[in-house]
């Protein structure tokens, strides 16, 4: 790693120590405990380093700065040295959270103790100073035996020693960086007066395609070509769109550009192609005279005596494109700055010019494009590895290829990185040389400024600084490793690489916004919903910045001294590490003996950091191995990840472990913490997650100062049983505090936890003793706050109803909160906060549950953003009334989408003034309401307005009262897609995915039948309508009173409510009047089916023009049809059970006949119960009719001779069946002479026994016989039947 990304990963570093402790309340301690002028001195160090970074960073980073081994070899010491500088500041930072837990200083305001006796161990790393405290306990037999380690006291001399030591270090190194630096300078001056400095070249390609082949990329190619050539796209820029090829450094970006600015039907397409690489700035003055030179080519652009200002590029550029359609590659985009200067002389083009530009950072080609990214991967591995066959110039039948497949395998399909790799192996077909490349990583070869790894590098230095850092850490996983959103937050949380941006913004946030930029940049991949990966070349470019401080062992050693992040990714590696202690089945551990050597796995990594053990290197089964936590560890490790613990005695030495920040045990099986972990000041996150046998967590829990944040299982509340709550000032997540009368568990707990966010519920607040000790809550302070539980206990009566008015007045929440449930409250009045000064601003959810005094809603119609309230069990409650919506003055709720109103025992009456209230109410409930008799005028109605236009469902279920008070008219609503009325847990309407079922009920006989009026012309959407209706429920449709004024025209013109397609017509309650005004509805279904409908006497078709399928079945009363001559469309008709309707269609031809309309002639299909249909007026007209089915006539034996004689009159016919006629003993005697028949199909008429004695129609292709005598089966078998496919089934 050169000069500019070593100090740069320095600065960064000493970037996080700057925002963790300095202007914190570290300095203010240090100046107590008579550190001041130590901590000042280190800080002044610090700042001086971290300016000299700068220097040296950027000179290097632009080619002007000195690049030699021994400036970096002092960068890597600083290195060490800030290391020590964070170390002891954060051991500073845990003596005065300890003396604050502890009191040592006697108070907050006194002095810390003088004693000078330690009983732990702080390691220094490096030679900087030697270790000033003593072990009380070494070797690991403690530790086995479940004994603590002990917590170091602080001692200032040894403190103050060591913080000399180090500045002193920083001053030395940083003398001598600053001598290198001022030489290169003096050196570079003198060059200057003999040579021209060279200015720093920015990086160049050309639109000449540098490769002679594209591998793997001709449907990417065509696609895009295809794309470009579209002259009829929108586009938010004028007459031209812009493409974007998004993808990682050597992924081919350039070369596919090349290809297709070069392609002929490009060529072919555009009148004017140009190309400009743009790379690390987008100067817009040099890019247009790129793109000016590339149009006219260098000999004919326009001599300047001058540089030409923009406004000149400008004009000019616009005059060489102006009326032409072009394309313009815009090759390797870094920033969108100045973007829009850029494209605004482009628009003179012609339309359907087009930009195509390559970055790799989706954030700009989202910023800067017309359409979805075209994101290159890397080719596949067929594709790779002919690519690398030319690039290591070998054939498939050398015998190098088996090694070249391995080594191709770990290049992901890159082409740069083939290209690098193949550089090297050309130099020598040679197996052993071949070899030594397979056991090496790319990213430990020498490589060129073209090669993979510096291409990859330059990405990783527009990273910001904060950025850098925290994709180095990612090296710590292994390659192909996924991990999470959370695992990723916790550990750069734990290493200080988060920093706190203020108090509306979490470090969560912070990290999902790294990520997210991490992303944009291709250094990270989606691989599934919520998991993360990064691609194999960045994860080697992470390997190869981190320098051996992250490292995923895989049971090689040694482990670089220099690492400072381990991860153990299997049980063998944390044996061979001698990290592992025996068990026996019973898990406890085996009697050996234990070398003196065994630990020294870890004792040599003085800076180590973070050690994560994955699940499979710490699960147990008898007779294996597991971790125990050993106090001669480095005491360092912020970070510990030892999921799937077995025994609580595997964490006894966890508390020497003093800068701790994430304790990660999921899947443990312990019952109980040890109480070391209390002793953890600086622990920020403990992950119990999965733990089924901790049921309770130590009481000195509340001594971590610093906790943010504990992961558990859903439901478990474990820090509901912590006393002194309040003493974690820094937590985050609280879900359940249960107030009692105990010291520690009082409200005023609740106080000092202003960093609360999410959820929060405060229950048993009947232990409260009024407004003055509700209000220590402070609940007003927690501005983070989403939602708020308010609950007492369920038949608590302790506190007077007065009482609990003036705890829950002093229960104020910030207006910050978008949820509130209030359970169980007693008094008879709403607070003031939720009523007359109403401050809930952001309110977006409203629970009321078991307020069973209140006997007045508060003015809950003024919260401007209130989208779900939710009324239960008020049964003190029995009018809602106008001063629930506000008053006259405003429109009440606004905002409102859900209403649900249950349980409320007592409640008469409901009522709307004012039509304007709920303007966005969707969904409304109510419930369980056995006395209420009115409600809002808008569900009755028989009014022309239109009340609450964005209603889409209703639900009224248990409310007798109501539903038997008056008619239930379905309301005028045009998005009304749901309806649930019910009565003594009946359904008398329902209406749900186009289905409208109304259905009779049982009810006391004296009472009158319930009238159901539908409002037909805002049901067009309801496909199927099933009437039940006859003794209890009366239906009719209701009068359509269409004003224009009454419904937003907006809202009907946006209504969801489209006409079906198909309708049925079902139930016994449809008469004749509902039924035509379905029908008259302006629905134009294609098909229609009417069944089970008793009451019909009429049917008019006439509105029906569009009609194509019609089935009748069971209208036994069906006499008149009207308009069924008229049709053109119709083709299938179907009738069953409905005896008078061939009288009646006759009676309609026969006026046809007469004049008084046109006959039927389209029907294709027609499907009877009885053969009064084969008679001459109907079938003479059915001219088109191609398929006849008799089905389920019962009474027939034979067809009579007019009937068969109708049946020739189909001149059309295909396809005759005769189903389930039981009685039939004979098939028509004349079906030879219907010429057309190509089918014929008799199923289930056992009584007949042979075919025609005249035979089958000449032209008869397929005979199916099902369900029929054997006899007839026999006589078909027998038959000559070379033209007729037999389909003889259940014989």
């Amino acid at each position: 790693m050169d000069v500019a990304a070593a100090a740069g990963v320095v600065g960064g570093f000493l970037q996080v120590v700057f925002d963790k402790y300095y202007g914190s309340k570290l300095e203010q301690w240090a100046a107590r405990s008579g550190l001041r002028g130590d901590f000042l001195s280190l800080k002044n160090q610090l700042h001086m380093v971290r300016a000299m970074l700068e220097a040296a960073a950027g000179g290097s980073s632009n080619g002007n700065g000195p690049n030699n081994e021994s400036l970096r070899s002092l960068i890597v010491e600083l290195k060490s040295a800030a290391y020590a500088a964070d170390n002891v500041l954060d051991e500073m930072e845990y003596y005065r959270l300890k003396e604050l837990v502890e009191d040592t200083g006697g108070g907050a305001g006194g002095t810390p103790s003088s004693a000078r006796q330690v009983v732990g161990r702080l390691v220094v790393p490096g030679p900087l100073l030697s270790n000033p405290f003593k072990r009380a306990r070494t070797g690991a037999d403690d530790a086995l035996q479940g004994q603590d380690a002990g917590t170091p006291n602080f001692d200032q001399d040894a403190v103050s020693s060591r913080i000399k030591s180090i500045s002193c270090c920083l001053e030395q190194i940083a003398g001598m960086v600053r001598s290198i630096i001022e030489l290169d300078k003096l050196v570079s001056m003198a060059n200057f007066r003999h040579v021209q400095p060279e200015v720093a070249s920015l990086r160049q390609t050309s639109s000449i395609p540098t490769e002679s082949k594209l591998f793997g990329r001709d449907e990417t190619t065509n696609s895009i070509v295809n794309l470009l050539l579209r002259a009829d796209l929108d586009s938010r820029y004028s007459n031209f769109n812009v493409l974007p090829i998004v993808g990682i450094g050597g992924v081919g970006k350039t070369a596919l550009a090349q290809w297709i600015y070069n392609h002929q039907r490009v060529i072919d397409s555009f009148q004017v192609r140009a190309w400009a690489c743009v790379s690390d700035t987008l100067d817009v003055r040099r890019v247009i005279m790129d793109i000016i030179d590339s149009v006219d080519g260098a000999k004919e652009t326009p001599q300047f005596h001058r540089l030409p200002s923009l406004d000149a590029t400008l004009r000019t550029l616009m005059r060489k494109i102006e009326g032409k359609r072009f394309l313009i590659v815009l090759d390797d985009v870094w920033v969108s700055r100045h973007w829009e200067k850029l494209s605004c002389p482009l628009s003179s083009g012609m339309s359907g010019s087009m930009v195509l530009l390559t970055t790799r950072h989706s954030k700009i080609a989202k910023a800067m494009g017309t359409f979805d990214s075209v994101t290159l991967e890397g080719l596949d591995d067929n594709d790779f590895w002919v690519f690398f066959l030319q690039c290591t110039n070998i054939t498939e039948d050398h015998t190098l290829v088996q090694i070249g497949r391995k080594i191709a395998h770990k290049l992901y399909g890159n082409p740069l990185a083939a290209k690098t790799m193949g550089r090297f192996l050309c130099e020598n077909h040679d197996e052993e040389h071949w070899c030594k490349f397979l056991k090496r990583n790319i990213w430990e070869l020498k490589q060129g400024p073209d090669d993979i790894m510096p291409v990859l590098l330059l990405s990783y230095q527009h990273l910001p600084l904060s950025l850098q850092r925290c994709f180095i850490y990612c090296a710590i996983f292994p390659r192909g490793y996924k991990f999470t959103e959370q695992e990723l937050t916790f550990a750069w949380m734990a290493q200080g690489l988060i920093p706190t941006l203020g108090e509306d913004q979490t470090l969560e946030d912070v990290a999902k916004e790294y990520i997210n930029e991490l992303l944009s940049c291709s250094f990270f991949h989606i691989i599934e919903s919520g998991h993360y990966m990064m691609p194999g070349l960045l994860h080697d470019l992470a390997q190869l910045v981190a320098e051996g401080e992250c490292q995923a062992t895989n049971g090689k050693f040694p482990i670089s001294t220099e690492a400072c992040h381990l991860y153990i990714s299997h049980s063998d590696h944390a044996r061979d590490m001698g990290l592992c202690h025996p068990l026996n089945c019973y898990g406890l551990p085996m009697k050996c003996h234990i070398q003196k050597n065994l630990w020294a796995g870890l004792l040599h990594l003085k800076n180590l950091r973070t050690i994560m053990f994955s699940a499979s290197s710490s699960i147990w089964s008898p007779g294996s191995e597991v971790v125990f936590v050993q106090s001669n560890w480095p005491s360092t490790i912020r970070l510990l990840s030892l999921p799937c613990t077995f025994r609580k005695e595997q964490l006894a030495a966890v508390g020497s472990f003093i800068h701790l920040r994430y304790l990660d045990l999921r899947w443990s099986r312990f019952e109980e913490l040890p109480e070391a972990v209390c002793k953890l000041y600086l622990l920020q996150v403990l992950n119990i997650k999965h733990c089924p046998c901790l049921l309770h967590l130590p009481s000195s829990m509340s001594n971590l100062l610093n906790f943010e944040l504990l992961i558990a299982d859903e439901g478990k509340k474990l820090l509901t049983g912590v006393p002194y709550i309040g003493n974690l000032t820094s937590l985050n997540v609280l879900d359940d505090f249960c107030v009692r009368k105990i010291r520690g568990f009082d409200i005023a707990q609740l106080k000092r936890l202003r960093s609360l966010r999410g959820s929060l519920k405060v229950q048993n607040l009947e232990n409260v003793d009024g407004n003055e000790e509700a209000s220590k809550a402070r609940l007003s302070d927690k501005r983070h706050l989403t939602e708020l539980w308010l609950s007492w206990s369920v038949g608590s009566f302790i506190q007077e109803p007065s009482e609990q008015y003036h705890v829950l007045e002093g229960l104020a929440p910030h207006s910050n909160v978008s949820s509130l449930h209030i359970t169980g409250y007693r008094g008879s009045t709403a607070p003031s906060w939720l009523a007359a000064n109403l401050t809930l601003t952001s309110l977006e959810s409203l629970y009321l549950d078991d307020c069973s005094a209140l006997e007045i809603l508060p003015p809950l119609g003024l919260l401007p953003h209130l989208r779900n309230l939710h009324i239960l069990n008020m049964n003190a409650l029995r009018r809602i009334g106008s001063e629930f919506y506000g008053g006259n003055q405003v429109v009440g709720f606004p905002c409102l989408e859900g209403l649900s109103i249950k349980t409320m025992a007592e409640l008469e009456d409901w009522n709307i003034e004012d039509p304007n209230v709920f303007p966005s109410l969707t969904s409304l409930t109510v419930e369980d309401c056995p006395k209420l008799s009115r409600i809002p005028s808008f569900l009755w109605s028989r009014e022309s307005r239109c009340w609450f236009p964005k209603l889409s469902k209703i639900n009224i279920k248990y409310c007798p009262e109501l539903v038997l008070s008056e008619a239930l008219i379905i309301p005028r609503l045009p998005w009304l897609l749901d309806i649930d009325v019910q009565i003594w847990q009946q359904t008398v309407i329902n209406l749900s995915g186009g289905r409208l079922e109304v259905s009779e009920f049982d009810y006391n006989s004296s009472s009158a039948p319930i009238n159901v009026v539908l409002q037909l012309h805002w049901l067009k959407h309801v496909s199927n309508f099933h009437i039940w209706a006859r003794d209890s429920l009366s239906v009719r449709p209701g009068k359509q009173q269409t004003d224009p004024s009454a419904c937003n025209s907006e809202h009907i013109a946006n209504s969801v409510q489209t006409s079906a397609e198909k309708v049925k017509v079902t139930g016994c309650g449809v008469t004749d009047e509902l039924l035509s005004a379905i029908l008259e509805n302006e629905i134009y279904p294609s098909s229609l089916s009417i069944s089970d409908c008793p009451q019909i006497t009429s049917l008019d078709l006439r509105p029906l023009r569009s009609l194509k399928s019609l089935a009748i079945q069971n209208c036994v009363s069906l006499k008149e049809l009207f308009g069924l001559q008229s049709f053109t469309a119709l083709k299938d008709l179907e009738m069953a059970n409905a005896s008078s309707f061939a009288e009646a269609w006759s009676e309609l031809l026969r006026s046809g006949y007469a004049g008084q309309g046109q006959v039927t002639t389209s029907l294709d299909s027609l499907t009877v119960d009885s053969t009064l249909f084969l008679n001459s007026p109907l079938c003479v007209v059915l001219t088109s009719l191609k398929k006849l089915t008799i089905r389920s006539d019962f009474r027939v034996t034979s067809l009579s001779r007019q009937q068969e004689k109708a049946l020739l009159l189909l001149t059309s016919l295909q396809d005759l069946g005769f189903i389930q006629c039981c009685n039939l003993h004979s098939l028509p005697s004349k079906l030879h002479k219907i010429f057309t028949l190509k089918q014929l199909e008799i199923d289930s008429c056992p009584c007949v026994e042979s075919l025609p004695s005249n035979g089958l129609p000449e032209k008869l292709e397929k005979l199916i016989i099902r369900g029929c005598s054997e006899r007839l089966y026999t006589s078909v078998s027998m038959m000559d039947s070379d033209n007729i496919k037999l389909h003889l089934v259940d014989r």
